[in-house]
Order: structure tokens, then C-alpha cells, then sequence
């Protein structure tokens, strides 16, 4: 996906972000469910689904500007790279097949497989069981979850 030159770059920004954002969203979600359960009058049914339409119009929005700001590449997109003739044209069969022949994939598949879902296991539960078992509030236990990621 990303040249020679700034592919490390790339991956480690990406994948510390990526853990950033899990860490933000448990911080920030029990805050804006309890603005929906104020909002709502106190119907908590109603105001968990409420809440997520928050980071839907944001990943809604985020999506939008990607599409029509962003680039394809570092070096440009494929259309303008393709008639330059500076990217040559592959197929998309012939670059899956290329992708799943090739044993180191697979290998860090299964190791990311097992350390990713640690993670978003951890996320999912570990606010729910700290505000269960310790009886804190949903907030404090939302802050505590953060830190996994922050």
C-alpha cells in the first residue's frame, strides 16, 4: 500500500492510532450516553441508541472527506499513476492470489488474529465488568476501560 520509503512510518502511525481510538472511545462514549440519558429524560433504552448516532455521522462525515480529499497513494492516484505509466496495471485476481500464496501472510494473520482480539475483547468487556463487579459508574468505569488504549 505505501512505498519503500515511508512504509514503517505508516503502519506503526496506523496501528498506534488505531488503539488510540479504542482507548478514546471507551473515554468518551459513557460521557455521551449519560448526555443522551439527560436528553432522553432518564429512558435509557432510548438513550443508548441515541448515542450512537454520534460516531455514526462522525465515521459518516470522516468517510465523505476521505473519499473526496484524500489521495490514493503517497505518489498520487491509481487513475493518474496508471496513465503515466509510472504504476503498471495488475489484476485483482492475480493480486489476491499473489497475497494468499505467500506463507508470511498467513503468519501474520494468525498473529495478529490472536493479539487483535485479546485487545477488542478487553474493550468490549472490561468497562461492563469493572462497572458490574466494583460498582462504579458507568463514566469512572469508562475512564478506567480507556486506559487499555490511551
Amino acid at each position: 500500500m505505501f512505498n519503500g520509503k515511508c512504509v514503517g512510518v505508516a503502519n506503526a502511525t496506523a496501528a498506534g492510532w488505531g488503539n488510540v481510538g479504542g482507548g478514546v472511545t471507551q473515554f468518551l462514549m459513557p460521557l455521551i450516553y449519560k448526555g443522551m440519558v439527560e436528553a432522553t429524560s432518564g429512558r435509557i433504552f432510548a438513550a443508548w441508541r441515541w448515542a450512537y448516532l454520534i460516531p455514526g455521522l462522525l465515521h459518516t462525515f470522516t468517510g465523505v472527506a476521505v473519499m473526496f480529499l484524500g489521495q490514493d497513494l503517497p505518489d498520487g492516484n491509481y487513475k493518474m499513476l496508471h496513465t503515466s505509466g509510472q504504476l503498471e496495471k495488475k489484476s485483482a485476481g492475480k493480486t489476491q492470489y499473489l497475497g494468499l500464496s505467500n506463507y508470511r501472510v498467513w503468519c501474520m494473520v494468525a498473529t495478529y488474529g490472536v493479539a487483535f482480539g485479546v485487545e477488542l475483547t478487553m474493550n468490549n468487556i472490561v468497562a461492563g465488568y469493572l462497572y458490574d463487579q466494583f460498582e462504579l459508574d458507568i463514566i469512572t468505569a469508562g475512564v478506567l476501560a480507556s486506559c487499555y488504549g490511551l
